[in-house]
């Protein structure tokens, strides 16, 4: 399943330094769940970002994404 998110992922490597989205989010507690909430309630295989090209999600992106939801 492929989901286009917009500005919900900026690009492939936000997801490693989450300080790329948070710097021009307005809320980024609410968009972290967000953004682990997408990939996870529908099971996505692929992201097409804001600003970045397409780009397959990995167990360790899946990862990533729910402990920054946890820690938000």
């Amino acid at each position: 399943m492929y989901c286009t998110e917009g500005d919900l992922f900026e690009s492939e490597s936000d997801i490693e330094d989450p300080s790329q989205w948070k710097a021009v989010s307005y809320q980024p507690e609410v968009q972290s769940t967000s953004r682990y909430n997408a990939v996870n309630q529908f099971n996505v295989s692929f992201i097409i970002p804001g600003h970045g090209a397409m780009f397959q999600l990995t167990e360790d992106h899946k990862t990533l994404l729910k402990n920054q939801s946890s820690s938000s």
